[in-house]
C-alpha cells in the first residue's frame, strides 16, 4: 500500500467534516489617539531613498512631524546622523519652541557613545 500524502489526508478529513480550518486571528492593535495640542508630541525619522533618481547617491530626508496637527519640518542630508538630527531639531525649536515630547526609533544614531552614558538616548 502506497503512503498517503499529508495534503491528501487533510483534504479527505475536511470533506468528511473531521478537520476544521483554523483561522489565524489578526494581531490586536489599538490605534493611539493623536495628541490634542500642537507641541505635545513631535515625531522624528529619517528616510533613506534615491530622492533625485537612481543615477545619484541616495540621501536621507530628516523629518519632524507634530502629532496633533501633522505640521512637518524636513531637511535633506547625506546620512541620518546625530548632527543632522540635532540640526533639524534645533530648527524646529527656533520655529515653534521646545516640544513636550519627542518620539523617534532607537537606532544607534540616537544613542550616546560615551562609556558613562552608554545606551542612553541623546538628551535623556
Amino acid at each position: 500500500m502506497a503512503p498517503i500524502s499529508r495534503k491528501t489526508l487533510r483534504l479527505w478529513l475536511l470533506e468528511s467534516g473531521l478537520w476544521q480550518r483554523h483561522r489565524r486571528r489578526a494581531r490586536y492593535r489599538k490605534r493611539r489617539e493623536p495628541k490634542h495640542h500642537f507641541g505635545e508630541l513631535v515625531q522624528m525619522d529619517g528616510s533613506h531613498h534615491p530622492w533625485f533618481g537612481e543615477e545619484h547617491n541616495s540621501c536621507c530626508l530628516m523629518n519632524l512631524m507634530d502629532d496633533a496637527t501633522g505640521r512637518t519640518l524636513a531637511a535633506m542630508n547625506e546620512q541620518e546622523t546625530k548632527e543632522a538630527a540635532k540640526r533639524i531639531l534645533w530648527a524646529w525649536v527656533d520655529l515653534y519652541g521646545v516640544p513636550l515630547a519627542l518620539y523617534f526609533d532607537l537606532k544607534n544614531v540616537y544613542l550616546c557613545d560615551s562609556p558613562a552614558h552608554a545606551g542612553r538616548v541623546i538628551g535623556g
